[in-house]
This record gives C-alpha cells, sequence and structure tokens, in this order.
C-alpha cells in the first residue's frame, strides 16, 4: 500500500441485492473476485517486456526451466517462442506472472454513492443497493487508489518485483474510467493456509487471511451505510429494512431518488 495515498473516510460498493445481505451485514459475506470476472477486457491485463541483454535471457531460461511436465524439447521452444515474442510487449508470454495475478482476489470500490452509470450497471437499473464501509477499520483501511492512465502498463522483467508488477496490473486503468474514483482490496493466495482462530489478534488475522478470490468475513462494524436503489420493489425494500433492524447496529438507512431539476441522484434517510 502507498503510505502516502490514504483512502477516504467512507468507500461504496454497489450490488444488485439478494438473499446474501444478512450475512453481509453480520460480517461474514465479503467477496473478492479474480480479475478473470471482470467485464473490462484491458482491465489488469498489462503488457510484458523482457531486457534484451543477458539478464533478460538468462530470466528466460531460469522460468521455463521451472516449468513441470514438460519435455525439454517442449522447453527449449517455449523458450524461442517466449524470447521472440518479448521483443513486443503486447504478445509476451508471461505464464507465470499471468498465473500469479489470477489467483489475486479483488474487491472494487469507489468513493461515489451517487453515479448514476454505477446504479445502472452494477445494482441491477437502480433496485439493487450500495454499501458504505467506513475505512478506519479492518481490511477497509488498505484500500488503495487506482491509477489512470493512456498507455497500457508494461511490466518489465527481470527488474519490476512483485509488488510493482501487482501495481501496474491490477492498480492500473485506462483513463476512460477515472470517472470511476475506483479504489481495491487485494487478496493474495498464500502457498500455504495458516489456521486462524476466533480469538486472534484482528489485525493478525487479517493479514494471514489471504485464500485469493472468495469470500471473506470481516469487522461488521465498517459498514457505515446502506442505501437501497429508487427503482427498489416494495418487497424487497421491506426485507432489507428488516436486515438492517435486525443487526441491533445505527447502520444508516438511506432511499435514493431523482433530483427534481438536475441530472442526479439525491437520498433521503429511512427509518427501519
Amino acid at each position: 500500500m502507498r503510505d502516502d495515498i490514504l483512502p477516504p473516510p467512507i468507500l461504496y460498493s454497489y450490488s444488485p441485492g439478494g438473499d446474501w445481505l444478512p450475512a453481509c451485514l453480520a460480517g461474514k459475506s465479503l467477496r473478492f473476485s479474480s480479475r478473470l470476472a471482470f467485464n473490462d477486457p484491458f482491465d489488469s491485463r498489462p503488457g510484458y517486456y523482457v531486457d534484451q541483454g543477458r539478464a533478460g535471457t538468462e530470466w528466460l531460461k531460469e522460468r521455463v526451466y521451472r516449468l513441470t511436465g514438460v519435455s525439454p524439447a517442449e522447453k527449449l521452444r517455449t523458450l524461442q517462442r517466449c524470447k521472440h515474442q518479448s521483443r513486443n510487449p503486447r504478445q509476451m508470454e508471461e505464464f507465470m506472472t499471468e498465473a500469479m495475478l489470477n489467483v489475486i482476489g479483488i474487491l472494487c470500490l469507489t468513493e461515489q454513492w451517487n453515479e448514476p452509470l454505477f446504479w445502472g450497471h452494477y445494482a441491477a437499473k437502480h433496485t439493487g443497493i450500495c454499501i458504505g464501509f467506513s475505512t478506519d477499520l479492518d481490511v477497509f483501511r488498505l484500500a488503495e487508489k487506482i491509477v489512470y492512465q493512456d498507455e497500457l502498463p508494461v511490466i518489465l522483467r527481470p527488474q519490476d518485483d512483485n509488488e510493482t508488477m501487482v501495481q501496474k496490473a491490477l492498480l492500473t486503468k485506462s483513463r476512460a474510467w477515472e470517472y470511476e474514483c475506483e479504489w481495491r482490496l487485494l487478496k493474495h493466495k498464500l502457498r500455504s493456509t495458516p489456521e486462524l482462530h476466533s480469538n486472534m489478534d484482528p489485525d493478525e488475522r487479517m493479514h494471514l487471511d489471504q485464500r485469493g478470490p472468495g469470500i471473506y468475513q470481516f469487522d461488521p462494524n465498517t459498514i457505515e451505510s446502506l442505501t437501497m436503489g429508487m427503482n427498489m420493489p416494495t418487497k424487497v425494500e421491506e426485507f432489507i429494512k428488516a436486515s438492517v433492524r435486525d443487526t441491533g447496529r445505527n447502520i444508516q438507512l438511506f432511499k435514493a431518488a431523482r433530483h427534481p431539476t438536475m441530472y442526479k441522484i439525491e437520498r433521503k434517510p429511512v427509518r427501519y
């Protein structure tokens, strides 16, 4: 995490909603996805460039010869193909880094609760929800800001370390998405799964609970607010009110609405 860029007090996540909401409100259902599930074919798809000198050649050899279940002849062909492709960063067949990136869990968040495009695309045409998470607790403290740029990020091999590769691949997007004001949380996949205990220090548990994509537990007190879409059916709205009421916590509940004179979304408090 870049210590000089701290997340805003509240970050938001849009969703169609569903039966999983009570589990989420209880801190038992926070879904981290793989980059393979993203709808933007450019998102988290960096280029690769290998040093054309001796260092790059030796690095390629080491990577290829570490492959298992591959004959020596196939390894040699793979090495020649990689050396040829490495001259063009968009064609490089960087299989080991690709595999590493595929098993990192990603949770996408935003600074905005009132973005119409989010409500339309991610919240089922304004029938879903927007959950606000406080960033002074639990894993949300580690949220990292997306960097937006015009050019595709290029991973340099063997110069870039793992942290640099993750920054370029998973925390860099096209400037076309800059309106999203996105932040991300990442969950790496550890080689061995540590045993987690209920009496474990929360910070220790947060750092050890690294299983890649999947469902994670979190501190339910991070949930600061819940905004219901303006087109949410009445039956679903009543279900959400009951779910929030059952938590016994002071979660702010809102209902989104059209601004009367502008292309804007406003929200009003809802009693539950």
